[in-house]
């Protein structure tokens, strides 16, 4: 990861101890969501395209479904509860592994201070960006399937 300061979603979330074994000074920002909110955005935009997008050629495809559908939801992604489960026993593990100090448990409703507090970097001026919504993901998903 040499050049790199940062790494986010998946997979290196999947892979948030080994990170801190081998980071031992990382700082891990957990972002939480509600686990309906998460659940309903997520299988009209990740799942689904896991589901339907990527075929037998497509490598990033292929580790994308082993990581997320098959190690992370033992195959059961479409599964409401089980997902919302696994959702948060997830961030439940995170909050009982990383050290308190090396930890921020964080909603983009908080905006900016905490992040930049934690951070240690200043308040940018502008307003705290909303993005990534599910629109915003499905228009991205189109795009890529276009290419």
């Amino acid at each position: 990861f040499e050049g790199y300061q940062a790494c986010v979603d998946w997979p290196s979330c999947a892979f948030y101890e080994e990170l801190l074994t081998h980071y031992p000074q990382a700082k891990v920002i957990l972002s939480l969501r509600d686990p309906d909110k998460w659940f309903d955005s997520a299988s009209e935009t990740i799942f689904k395209g896991l589901d339907s997008s990527f075929g037998p050629s497509n490598l990033q495809g292929q580790m994308a479904r082993k990581l997320i559908v098959e190690n992370t939801f033992g195959g059961r992604h479409m599964d409401r509860e089980h997902a919302k489960a696994v959702f948060t026993a997830h961030n439940d593990a995170v909050k009982r592994t990383v050290p308190a100090n090396r930890l921020l448990v964080f909603e983009a409703s908080m905006g900016w201070q905490p992040l930049c507090d934690f951070l240690e970097v200043p308040v940018p001026a502008q307003d705290y960006p909303r993005t990534n919504s599910t629109d915003e993901f499905k228009q991205r998903m189109q795009a890529h399937k276009k290419t």
